[in-house]
């Protein structure tokens, strides 16, 4: 990594408060939140939503859930240099959208940004 990149991230963690809002609209995950439990598992891959991104890429998954229902999510880095996010990360990021909002939601943890 590029010491530039280095400063980048450590002024990202530094700097970047941890925002979270719960949308007050919308759908219910209802029964579906166990379907996306195991949607966020699978898309969390460098070819879907983690993995390489560009300062202010955005990476983006529509999911049919059950009833009808889609889920829809993303993930965009808004650091000033390029980033890696781990499978585990994303994961874990995506998930607190869906077990932490009963309509789902949308934060940012040291520029991550996760809906």
């Amino acid at each position: 990594m590029h010491l530039s990149a280095i400063a980048a991230t450590a002024l990202a963690l530094l700097t970047s408060p941890i925002q979270a809002e719960c949308y007050t609209t919308g759908e219910r995950w209802g029964d579906q939140r166990s379907d996306a439990y195991w949607v966020v598992q699978g898309m969390c891959a460098p070819q879907h939503v983690s993995g390489y991104f560009a300062p202010d890429q955005t990476k983006y998954q529509c999911i049919d859930l059950a009833d009808g229902k889609k889920g829809e999510f993303w993930v965009q880095w808004r650091g000033q240099a390029s980033q890696v996010l781990g499978d585990g990360d994303c994961v874990a990021g995506l998930l607190n959208e869906v077990n932490g909002c009963d309509l789902g939601g949308e934060s940012v943890h040291f520029g991550w940004y996760f809906r």
